[in-house]
């Protein structure tokens, strides 16, 4: 039997047309599973989201605080570190002003000296009544800006926190505080650093006066700084009740 040219060329565009809608009908088929499922996905998540409790519990589970979890070490130990830009003000002309020879104050603004805060929560207690209590503690870098051992000349606070704390007080304790202040030669302005007038420097004032004020409150720190409190662990114990949204002190 003899095929001619013409019947051979038809058979195999035949051949052709079939498989290519076998494999045409085979993809329809595959899309067709494709999206039933996706269907049945989608409504069996509408229907766990608004009609189960699914979803939120395991949105609160996952908020609970476990030791040894991911959330809990980012809970206890931050990992966003905040930036402070500082800047002081340095009194140019003290000599001048208090010798009369100038009648205002000069200042000229120094910075910005940049600190990072690291944020970490200690003496961490896990409770059976799903709270936490603990403490927080924060530290402070200097990573860039002005140096913080610049020197500036800057108010002597110390001073003016004693004279303006014995101002509506009795004349007797005014007449010693004025006999305390002039046998230390405290004066107006002091020269120091940046890192000192910030996180702490050494004064003969505040050592006096912090055993009379610890009558009253508590001071945990050994030396006066504008921000020496802030770098302290905090004194106070903090209560966390898992799965709100608010802290308060117990």
């Amino acid at each position: 039997m003899t095929i001619s040219v013409a019947e051979t060329v038809a058979l195999d565009i035949e051949r052709k047309a079939i498989k290519h809608c076998a494999r045409r009908n085979r993809l329809h088929s595959w899309l067709t599973w494709i999206y039933c499922g996706m269907f049945l996905m989608s409504f069996a998540s509408f229907y766990a989201f608004w009609y189960t409790d699914t979803f939120s519990d395991y949105v609160l589970a996952q908020m609970k605080l476990r030791n040894g979890s991911r959330a809990f070490d980012w809970w206890q130990h931050p990992p966003i570190k905040i930036e402070y830009r500082i800047h002081l003000f340095n009194y140019t002309n003290v000599k001048e002003f208090e010798a009369g020879a100038a009648r205002k104050l000069r200042v000229q603004e120094l910075g910005p000296y940049v600190y990072r805060e690291t944020k970490n929560r200690v003496n961490v207690v896990m409770h059976e009544n799903d709270t936490v209590t603990f403490q927080e503690e924060r530290s402070y870098e200097w990573i860039g800006g002005r140096p913080e051992n610049d020197i500036v000349v800057m108010p002597n606070m110390p001073l003016l926190f004693a004279t303006a704390f014995v101002r509506d007080l009795s004349f007797t304790v005014r007449f010693v505080t004025n006999t305390v202040l002039s046998t230390l030669q405290e004066r107006a302005f002091i020269s120091e650093t940046v890192g000192g007038f910030l996180w702490g420097y050494d004064t003969r004032l505040f050592h006096i006066a912090k055993p009379l004020i610890m009558l009253e409150r508590d001071i945990p720190f050994d030396k006066f700084g504008l921000l020496v409190t802030v770098r302290i662990i905090s004194q106070k114990d903090f209560q966390y009740e898992q799965l709100s949204f608010f802290h308060k002190c117990v």
